[in-house]
């Protein structure tokens, strides 16, 4: 496999995002002791360290070594640098989470999904708008800081132009969510599936941290799925990678599936079906939660109907491992997340049912820790870097080259004037020894101004690629 050789703004921004992640990880680090770990010269390091801080994204702080001598100056991320926002078009409701620069959730809220969402999706927009508000102004934080805006969505996303190409829950077709929201928000806003939303946080701050090997299949109103693999996301030609809860477990009269086929995985362990299989029984039956509470008291059809729900659990469980053999595999999603009896029930027979010992140690079977909050918090973890260099770049950019580019062409007319000078001196033998002494100082300025024209060129350059790497 060929690999495209990285130019000099591509080093620059993983030096870059080594240092901020250096940072983001320690207590507070010296730039000393920053150099020894990146094994950068102080020179690179330090002209980092200073664009870093000029970007308002880390800060210093000054602490008392304990010992003899100076006080340690350290570098601290700034977690209030700005906000993200982050939406989850979930089944039933709609949450909303705001973020810091860490991905710590500072508030959240959720209102309930209206059914007719999709016949009035621009009034959908417009309350959450108003909820956005309403929380922001509740917890008193700056709408100014707000950077962009992350959206999880269930169904096919065209993420590269924020498109919902099905919603499987309400069954509509090219939603332009991405548009809709920047309309009114005024906001740079991206969108994803909320199963790869959910494994990017888990990777980035939950149960899979730092793990470049991991599976996660999500049980809510269906099964879903998504896999890193080689710390990337396998995402398909159309995104559509990862879809297990489509694949066929019931050739034989199987049940009808919200795809329009029979047999799917998700036709049996979606909340309605389980219902509706729970209520021939029991017609008290409002939730699943009744049906956990009915196992416990032994009643036979809920115990009949727990173990065939672990069953199919099982099943989704066993071709994932088989199939992707991956070292971490998370179990989520609202089934499993709010019933961790069966969880447990589905992990025991899967281990019971295991055959082959070479299978039992190569994976890592673990709950969710993020749970409900991992598709909100996904879109701030994943974007922040990109929002805070589009609301800083055309700023400080713009300003810095203007100034140096007026003085660049300042002295490059007081050199001509240097050179019109010397032709006089030439014919008519005027002294003008002040003027050699004034083009010494002007070498001195002018090369100054040279390096610091082609530092923050290099600046611009690291933003625009940091931009094209978060769209990707």
């Amino acid at each position: 496999m060929a690999f495209k050789p990285q130019d000099q703004s591509d080093i620059r921004y993983n030096n870059t995002m080594m240092i901020l992640n250096i940072i983001k990880n320690s207590n507070g680090i010296a730039r000393s002791t920053l150099a020894q770990i990146t094994g950068m010269s102080a020179t690179s390091m330090t002209r980092i360290v200073n664009e870093l801080l000029e970007l308002n994204l880390v800060h210093e702080t000054t602490l008392s070594s304990g010992g003899v001598g100076r006080k340690s100056i350290l570098l601290e991320i700034n977690d209030l640098a700005f906000y993200t926002l982050g939406i989850d078009f979930a089944e039933t409701d709609i949450s909303l989470c705001i973020m810091d620069f860490t991905g710590k959730i500072l508030c959240k809220e959720s209102i309930p999904r209206p059914l007719n969402a999709a016949q009035d999706i621009s009034s959908l927009i417009h309350t959450l708008y108003c909820t956005y508000l309403n929380l922001m102004g509740r917890n008193s934080l700056d709408t100014q800081l707000m950077a962009a805006v992350g959206v999880g969505a269930v169904g096919s996303i065209d993420r590269e132009h924020g498109i919902i190409i099905h919603e499987e829950i309400t069954h509509t077709y090219n939603i332009p969510i991405r548009q809709l929201i920047e309309d009114q928000f005024h906001l740079p806003t991206f969108i994803d599936n909320d199963i790869k939303c959910a494994i990017i946080a888990e990777n980035l701050l939950g149960a899979a941290h730092r793990c470049d090997d991991v599976v996660m299949l999500s049980f809510g109103r269906g099964v879903g799925s998504a896999i890193i693999n080689r710390g990337k996301m396998m995402r398909g030609h159309a995104n559509t990678a990862g879809e297990i809860g489509h694949t066929i477990v019931d050739f034989s009269d199987g049940q009808l599936c919200i795809c329009g086929r029979r047999g799917c995985l998700s036709a049996y362990l979606m909340e309605e079906s389980i219902l509706e299989q729970a209520r021939k029984s029991d017609p008290k039956i409002q939730t699943i939660g009744n049906i956990v509470a009915c196992y416990q008291q032994n009643i036979p059809w809920a115990v009949s109907l727990v173990d065939r729900i672990t069953n199919y659990i099982v099943i989704a469980i066993n071709n994932a491992i088989n199939f992707l053999n991956p070292r971490n595999l998370i179990l989520g999603g609202k089934l499993l997340n709010d019933y961790p009896l069966l969880y447990q029930i589905s992990l025991d027979k899967y281990n019971a049912s295991v055959t082959y010992s070479t299978f039992r140690p190569t994976v890592r079977i673990i709950p969710s820790k993020l749970k409900h909050d991992g598709v909100c918090i996904c879109p701030g973890c994943s974007r922040k870097t990109y929002a805070q260099n589009d609301q800083n770049a055309q700023r400080i950019y713009h300003r810095t080259i203007t100034i140096r580019c007026l003085r660049f062409f300042w002295c490059q007319m007081f050199l001509a004037y240097r050179c019109f000078y010397k032709l006089i001196w030439y014919f008519f033998r005027i002294d003008i020894s002040i003027f050699l002494s004034a083009q010494q100082k002007l070498q001195i300025s002018l090369q100054a101004d040279l390096e610091l024209f082609s530092s923050h060129f290099h600046t611009n350059c690291l933003l625009q690629s940091t931009r094209k790497a978060f769209c990707q």
